[in-house]
């Protein structure tokens, strides 16, 4: 077991588990946000943001206004209680989306918990950067924030992995299915609870008739909010897209289309993105192997960085990025048949607020977590999967007196 941040040394799982025991944090800890604070302002420094434009968006989310905000959410109680820490987390994120551990991981510090992060071996890049930028601001920090709030790297088959699942109230785990099971292979305390965020898929709802009839200035706009939804972690991330779903009469479905696709091939080729010649053999393996099982389906190859397949169906794989499954609708309301568990975001663009409550309330729970405009499919937040992170990182502690 290694401990990554702040201070990088071999060691025992169990001696830094004694270390960071009788937390004395509370809910919206000051000096947590005050951590919290530093680390956000070193992420928006004009050099972090033009490396890696994706931490721009870790950056604001973790601003002092929206850290007042969540701060105030996670204290209130309701009549009669108090809202309290629940304890000690253990996260295990992913090693494909490499900043998405430090908003689970944030939210709960938050809360006044005790944090253990493990970190994979593999990360790189973004990863790397929040690391050295969360290095410097636990130096400035107060001594209690680096006992409570360890990042640490370890194989599967460390024994830290079974101790601090027994460790822990909370355990967080982010990734594909089997990773989740593996996991959830080491047993928790009995009051322990896991929160799982295993494979999802998630998609794009266009409305043909507003897409068709954008004015350029507009159309490069949605191009550009829609390529960030994509292609910032390679269409890995849970909540990009990876099915286009076009709502409309054919005609507009086809005027749209030409124009969308035409001004996202020039915008990515002026962006350098989406040309990866490793990709785009990826995503053309990919979707022959899908339209040779299938009966229905047929393949667009007809753009240079996107690659498409049309069928009544929604598969629900990853071609690599850049490649979509394409439906056709007349109405929203048609796609609810085809909803399942393991959809979690629709972005949208042309679709009425009206249309996504109808269809919403059609669903009826069993599919689909978030709606959002097209360009924040990756903006975290707090309900996220269905979870309200602040309640699930507090408990609520009922305190009544003689005559209340």
């Amino acid at each position: 077991m290694r401990q990554v941040l702040p201070v990088p040394a071999d060691i025992d799982p169990s001696w830094l588990i004694n270390e960071s025991a009788d937390s004395r944090l509370t809910v919206a800890d000051p000096r947590i946000l005050d951590f919290i604070a530093r680390f956000a302002s070193r992420l928006l420094t004009p050099s972090v943001t033009r490396a890696h434009p994706e931490l721009a968006s870790l950056g604001y989310f973790l601003r002092k206004a929206e850290l007042r905000r969540l701060a105030a959410i996670a204290s209130e109680g309701s009549s009669g209680s108090l809202r309290m820490p629940r304890g000690n987390v253990f996260h295990v994120p992913p090693s494909n989306v490499d900043t998405v551990f430090v908003y689970s991981w944030a939210l709960s510090a938050i809360c006044g918990n005790t944090n253990f992060v493990r970190l994979s071996a593999r990360s790189a890049g973004a990863a790397a950067v929040i690391a050295k930028q969360m290095a410097s601001a636990f130096a400035e920090s107060d001594p209690e924030v680096a006992r409570t709030q360890r990042f640490v790297s370890f194989d599967h088959e460390s024994p830290a992995f079974p101790l601090l699942s027994r460790w822990c109230d909370v355990r967080v785990i982010w990734g594909g299915d089997q990773a989740v099971q593996s996991i959830r292979s080491h047993p928790l305390s009995p009051a322990a609870t896991d929160i799982t965020f295993p494979d999802r898929f998630s998609m794009v709802a266009f409305g043909a008739a507003a897409v068709a009839g954008l004015p350029e200035p507009a159309m490069d706009d949605l191009v550009v909010r829609f390529q960030n939804d994509v292609w910032w972690f390679d269409q890995a991330a849970c909540s990009s897209p990876r099915a286009i779903v076009w709502i409309g009469s054919d005609a507009d479905i086809d005027r749209a289309r030409e124009r969308l696709f035409s001004a996202l091939d020039q915008s990515l080729a002026g962006r350098g993105m989406g040309g990866e010649a490793a990709m785009a053999i990826e995503r053309r393996v990919s979707a022959y192997g899908m339209v040779l099982e299938s009966e229905t389906a047929t393949l667009d190859i007809g753009h240079e960085r996107v690659l498409l397949v049309g069928d009544t169906e929604i598969t629900r794989g990853w071609f690599g990025s850049g490649g979509f499954i394409e439906l056709r609708f007349e109405a929203l309301g048609a796609l609810a048949p085809h909803i399942r568990r393991k959809d979690q975001t629709l972005s949208h663009f042309g679709v009425s607020r009206e249309e996504l409550l109808s269809f919403a309330r059609r669903l009826g729970g069993r599919g689909i977590d978030r709606m959002v405009p097209v360009g924040e499919a990756l903006q975290f937040e707090r309900m996220w999967d269905g979870y309200d992170l602040l309640q699930m990182f507090t408990r609520n502690v009922v305190v009544r007196s003689s005559g209340s």
